[in-house]
């Protein structure tokens, strides 16, 4: 199960995104029924861990910050794939993915005294970061990974684009930059898992995805309601830009409640 953290807020004025509870449970619910027959069954574990995590916060009344992961040490993990080429080509070598992600996340003060559980928001508060990794499945274990890169959101002091992708660079020690920080649409740790299970398993995972099922249709809903808004607030941001519009997005925060109901 995911472990308490006390943190300390970051010092900037940004008052971070608010998520309502009940959407991030259904969100991890839904997907992970959905996805299930990708992943290892231990995976499947982990994914309820995480939830049972966020479910405990919810109900703990903590003050502060509150660190929501999966950790790098016990990742979630695919099944060995060779479908990342697409059609009927095959990769030369077998695959798997490992996500791992911190959120720290915080009970909105007003939020607390709410009857109602669904209507529970918290704040995404300073690190927010799910890693992404593709080992070759035939190396030793604790091989370096072939890719690897991170969705990030952005805090009140994130030189990239609030929404962003970090690549990792496999130079030698001291030459490593943190750029390219690169504009992203994607943002949760499911986000995340739907664009890595669609890069290996690029025809089956299309087929599941459409399937209309029950909580394909729940996960769907959410991902689908939280895109529209994100790309209007960036289209916003272009209209009223003056010089360069990716310069004037690259440095905007999104309202905390961008993708609150």
């Amino acid at each position: 199960m995911t472990k308490a953290h006390s943190l300390s807020s970051p010092s900037s004025l940004y008052a971070g995104l608010d998520f309502r509870i009940a959407d991030l449970q259904s969100e991890v619910t839904s997907f992970a029924a959905v996805s299930q027959r990708y992943l290892e069954q231990e995976s499947r574990e982990v994914f309820r861990d995480w939830l049972i995590g966020l479910i405990a916060f919810r109900d703990s009344k903590r003050q502060g910050v509150w660190r929501w992961a999966i950790s790098e040490e016990k990742p979630i993990r695919t099944l060995k794939t060779i479908e990342y080429e697409p059609g009927d080509r095959r990769g030369g070598f077998s695959v798997h993915g490992e996500l791992c992600c911190v959120w720290d996340i915080e009970l909105k003060a007003e939020a607390k005294s709410k009857a109602k559980r669904g209507g529970q928001v918290v704040s995404l508060y300073g690190i927010a970061s799910t890693k992404i990794k593709i080992i070759r499945s035939e190396l030793d274990a604790g091989a370096l990974p072939i890719a690897q890169w991170q969705f990030e959101v952005g805090d009140g002091r994130s030189p990239g684009c609030h929404f962003h992708i970090g690549i990792k660079h496999f130079g030698t020690e001291g030459s490593v930059l943190p750029v390219p920080r690169l504009p992203s649409i994607l943002l949760t740790p499911i986000d995340a898992m739907d664009f890595l299970l669609g890069e290996i398993f690029q025809q089956t995972w299309k087929q599941e995805v459409n399937r209309d099922t029950s909580p394909m249709q729940l996960w769907s809903e959410k991902q689908k309601t939280r895109l529209s808004r994100l790309l209007k607030w960036k289209q916003e941001q272009i209209d009223q830009s003056g010089g360069s519009a990716w310069n004037y997005l690259k440095h905007q925060r999104p309202p905390a409640q961008l993708f609150l109901n």
